[in-house]
């Protein structure tokens, strides 16, 4: 009879207990981020009687319906559509402000290059001299404003780091305190952890992933490890990391990401590891998109201030004078100016390597700079050159105080410099800042040949003028003035294409991932419902084992009364 009793008495705190879980999930049906629960039911394991029955049915505990593969997948492909996503974005904007059009910096050149076609046509006229100039100055004007507004694209994408660190600082705050409080919070009798709490702990992680590459594994208690795409800890247990945005080595401007491991230890540079979301997306599009654009800019001034200025000086002005190439500008010749090459020491030099002055010009052979930086390193004994972007060595010559390579010479005066120290060259990413006209004179342009008889009407250094913007100068020599300025339009135009795919690609690999995993965890009130009346008619059925087993026991009391 007790045995009876038992057993009744068991089901009916068991199908309350699925009830309950039930009402829960249907409550939460609409809930973001909950996870469906499960009652996890199973017979009594102690004192089976003499006929091999158990006694009854316990409840082992509340059970989320998660799949760790799905949700890992999910998270995976969400920092990867994020990523793409931001990358598309900026790219578009370049895209749109530099691509072909009136308004675009191929038109620019093509412009400007009208307006010697004018002046070769007559020579003579003052009218299409002042033309010219007018055509120049609006052409400075134009590469300024979008070397403007690139600066400013880099600023505000420095904005948006500073932001996603934030926030990113703040979520592994709160899941290393969900950790402590998770283990500190056994609940079930199998002792597993609330199932709120990893709900919560979970949509904190899935923010997480939508700003940087995640790797998530449980340990002990409930808990989790969180680490970086190259197993850096950024959670473990109760600690957490602490990341900051910081000055980049060689340009403030340039900002990396450092990071503090959780348990403590020396920050370093977790730029190169963020493995995707939002913050590897706005350095990617800082770098490749908005900079990258900045110095084919730069490489596209110098080359036209380069071009222009040597035939320039190869003539003779309107008034008969030949370029003197030895006087002041605009007497030499030149009637455009550009910034030149700059270096940028690294932030964690030596004190004895202020002791040294970096001069860095490009050679006066060279049609354009290369498109590369670079970052010198004292070995010891000796420079050694790397491309700043990829790493790659690159051959040099020269001395301890004069080295040559890519077209480029750099003089290092005095020394005190310690082995690692190092600075960058940075051939083409200030030209822009510095362009601009060397004379408001039209007469000073040299439309007459200075070779042969000299008229006023001779416009054969105008020809060769026209002729510049066609002349073979990027890229060893095999890309014109005006193929380069279309180039880049066209190369952004692919890459905003091929982003944009990317990102569309991406966000639909992403949203699939979240589908799967979502039918897995996520709460149908149908099959709810049907739980809901599965459950009521078991515990009305055990009720009635329960009046039963109650009135067999009061025949039982009436037969021994």
């Amino acid at each position: 009879m007790s045995s009876v009793i038992n057993s009744a008495t068991s089901g009916l705190m068991a199908y309350q207990r699925a009830i309950d879980v039930a009402s829960q999930n249907i409550a939460n049906a609409n809930t973001e981020g909950y996870v469906r629960l499960q009652a996890a039911l199973s017979p009594q394991t102690y004192g089976p009687d003499n006929y091999g029955l158990s006694a009854g049915v316990r409840v082992d505990g509340i059970r989320r319906n998660v799949s760790e593969f799905l949700i890992q997948q999910s998270r995976t492909a969400n920092s990867a559509a994020n990523r793409a996503e931001i990358i598309a974005s900026y790219s578009s904007q370049v895209g749109d402000m530099l691509g072909s059009g009136a308004q675009g910096l191929d038109d620019s050149f093509q412009a400007l290059k009208n307006g010697f076609e004018a002046l070769a046509a007559d020579p003579s006229s003052l009218l299409a001299r002042d033309a010219l100039l007018a055509s120049m100055q609006d052409t400075i004007t134009r590469v300024k404003f979008f070397d403007d507004r690139l600066t400013t694209l880099t600023t505000g994408i420095n904005t948006r780091l500073g932001e996603e660190v934030t926030t990113i600082n703040t979520a592994l705050r709160e899941v290393a305190t969900l950790n402590d409080k998770i283990a500190r919070t056994p609940s079930g009798p199998d002792g597993s952890p609330p199932p709120a709490l990893l709900d919560q702990r979970d949509r904190l992680l899935d923010q997480l992933s939508g700003r940087l590459g995640l790797k998530v594994t449980a340990t002990t208690l409930g808990m989790v490890s969180v680490k970086t795409s190259d197993d850096r800890l950024l959670v473990n247990d109760g600690d957490y990391a602490t990341l900051s945005v910081t000055n980049g080595r060689y340009d403030s401007r340039l900002s990396t990401i450092s990071m503090v491991p959780a348990g403590g230890g020396t920050s370093a540079d977790l730029t190169s590891a963020l493995g995707g979301g939002n913050l590897s997306g706005l350095i990617e599009a800082r770098n490749s998109t908005v900079e990258a654009s900045r110095i084919e800019m730069g490489r596209l001034v110098v080359a036209l201030t380069r071009a222009i200025n040597s035939q320039n000086a190869a003539g003779r002005t309107l008034d008969g004078t030949a370029a003197d190439v030895n006087a002041a500008p605009p007497l030499n010749g030149a009637l455009l100016k550009a910034g030149g090459v700059t270096t940028r020491n690294a932030d964690n030099n030596s004190a004895g390597f202020s002791a040294l002055t970096l001069s860095a010009v490009l050679d006066a052979t060279a049609n354009s700079p290369p498109a590369d930086e670079y970052i010198v390193t004292w070995g010891g004994a000796s420079w050694t050159v790397t491309k700043a972007g990829s790493g790659a060595a690159v051959t040099s010559t020269g001395t301890a105080s004069s080295i040559q390579f890519d077209n480029l010479t750099v003089t290092i005066t005095g020394t005190g410099q310690a082995t690692g120290d190092s600075f960058m060259v940075r051939p083409a990413i200030a030209a822009v800042a510095d362009f601009g006209r060397t004379t408001s004179n039209a007469r000073m342009i040299a439309a007459a040949s200075a070779s042969g008889t000299f008229g006023v009407g001779d416009n054969r250094n105008a020809v060769e003028l026209v002729k510049s913007f066609e002349k073979l100068v990027f890229d060893s020599n095999t890309v014109s003035l005006l193929t380069g300025a279309s180039r880049l339009a066209s190369r952004l135009a692919s890459q905003v294409y091929s982003s944009e795919l990317s990102s569309e690609i991406q966000r639909a690999a992403a949203d699939e991932a979240l589908k799967q995993r979502s039918d897995m965890y996520g709460v149908s009130l149908d099959e709810e419902a049907a739980d809901l009346l599965r459950f009521q008619k078991g515990y009305q059925a055990v009720a009635s084992v329960m009046r039963t087993a109650n009135e067999l026991f009061d025949t039982l009391l009436g037969a021994t009364s």
